[in-house]
């Protein structure tokens, strides 16, 4: 079973319990997180494709 992967505003309240709606930082700072996103979509993805 292949689990959907979290949206980037779940993935920021799960791992980090930041509600990006309501937290005020600068974009600087939404940018970094969404690039860790992104770099965290990418891990998983390279750990999905190894169990078999």
């Amino acid at each position: 079973m292949v689990n959907k992967p979290l949206s980037f505003k779940e993935w920021l309240f799960n791992y980090f319990a930041i509600d990006y709606d309501t937290v005020d930082v600068t974009e600087q700072t939404k940018k970094i997180w969404k690039d860790a996103y992104q770099e965290h979509l990418a891990l998983s993805e390279r750990e999905g494709n190894h169990e078999s």
